[in-house]
């Protein structure tokens, strides 16, 4: 979840300043499982639990969203991708 909130940061940052207009930003975590620790523990239990926290630190400002209007979150492990918009609102993408 560090991780995760790092490389929202680290965006944010980076393209706050020479972006002139809004853009979305998509987090893809098609191989997250290889190169960081799962994200499972008492609270958290799926990648919605996931989705939902990023949601709930760009809700109370303790992540700045930057340059972007939108925040999509994309786990894209088959058979079940997922995919979430995380800012500014908080819902399930797809069927």
């Amino acid at each position: 979840m560090g991780a995760l909130r790092n490389i929202i940061q680290r965006k944010a940052g980076h393209y706050g300043s020479c972006i002139q207009k809004k853009v979305h930003l998509l987090i893809h975590s098609g191989q997250t499982l290889l190169y960081n620790t799962p994200y499972h523990s008492l609270d958290v239990h799926s990648f919605q639990d996931v989705a939902d926290a990023v949601a709930k630190w760009m809700s109370d400002s303790s992540i700045k969203p930057g340059p972007f209007a939108k925040i999509y979150l994309l786990k894209a492990v088959q058979p079940n991708p997922l995919a979430f918009e995380v800012y500014p609102d908080f819902k399930l993408l797809g069927p």
